[in-house]
């Protein structure tokens, strides 16, 4: 019961790492991306990556870019 909550509370690293692999080589918008991360609400997911990463989903894209 305390992981679940803890888990609801926070990005666990397997999410985190997919969210960023993701962002950089797909074109799915950060509203797919959070829905395949298993997020509801968009909104929490940036929140927490932004909490994660020190930065917004749509910023970490554009910085991390891979180009073809």
């Amino acid at each position: 019961l305390h992981l679940l909550s803890r888990r609801q509370r926070q990005m666990c690293i397997r999410d985190r790492i997919r969210a960023k692999m993701l962002l950089v080589r797909s074109d799915f918008d950060v509203g797919e991306i959070s829905m395949q991360c298993g997020y509801r609400n968009v909104e929490n997911f940036c929140r927490q990556f932004k909490k994660h990463e020190g930065c917004s989903p749509s910023h970490y894209r554009k910085e991390h870019l891979v180009q073809p």
